[in-house]
């Protein structure tokens, strides 16, 4: 199975569609599309889908969902919002931009991606993303990791990074 990952935004996710023909797209707000219907969010066709799953392996949506996780294992995620004063948003975008750190929370950063804010990927297949909303005063910080408690653990870290 192969994941790419788009910058944050449905537009982003459909215009990799033709290049990729991916069996789906997604993203965290919950929006989904399928491959061989309209390039958008269909929240209506994404529930019928589950419910067919559902129908089809006789399983309930908590099954699915521990079936998923012993196939590629848990995964836990959230999002924090900090709201930033007009005056200093230029100045968290360019802080981001140079951002760098060795680990994070007791763990090494393997990589840094800057396609859409400042994502750090850690050894331990966690990972952390800072980026200004594109639509409101607010930076945002993603976690995700294969606990609730890491995810919190990468939260306060990025948070004590940065000085929030």
């Amino acid at each position: 199975m192969k994941i790419e990952c788009t910058a944050i935004g449905f537009k982003n996710i459909c215009a990799r569609f033709h290049d990729l023909n991916p069996l789906i797209g997604g993203e965290e707000s919950g929006g989904i599309s399928v491959v061989e219907h309209v390039p958008e969010r269909d929240g209506i066709l994404s529930g019928l889908l589950i419910l067919e799953m559902m129908s089809q392996r006789k399983k309930s949506l908590a099954q699915l969902v521990s079936d998923l996780q012993t196939l590629v294992g848990a995964h836990h995620f959230r999002r924090d919002d900090f709201k930033l004063p007009a005056e200093q948003a230029d100045a968290v975008k360019a802080r981001l931009s140079d951002f760098s750190v060795a680990e994070l929370s007791g763990v090494s950063v393997n990589d840094i991606d800057r396609s859409d804010g400042c994502r750090l990927n850690l050894n331990d297949g966690s990972w952390v993303l800072m980026r200004p909303s594109g639509t409101e005063p607010l930076l945002r910080l993603y976690a995700e990791a294969s606990s609730v408690e890491r995810v919190d653990e990468l939260l306060t870290a990025i948070k004590q990074a940065l000085a929030l």
